[in-house]
């Protein structure tokens, strides 16, 4: 998703290397992470967002 995003001039957030995610983080859909690691990751998404948001705010002004 990333990588497409890039392509069409979207920044995309990407808090985790998706390659450190292992199958056994996953949930049985493969999809969703277990609830500690969806923790881990929201947390790191909280983060990288409010750096994002600074950056920007700091351009702007």
């Amino acid at each position: 998703m990333a990588i497409a995003s890039q392509k069409v001039g979207v920044d995309a957030l990407v808090p985790i290397d998706p390659v450190a995610l292992s199958p056994r983080l996953y949930q049985r859909d493969a999809i969703h992470l277990n609830f500690d690691d969806a923790v881990r990751f929201t947390y790191a998404l909280a983060v990288d967002l409010s750096k994002t948001v600074m950056d920007v705010a700091n351009r702007v002004s």
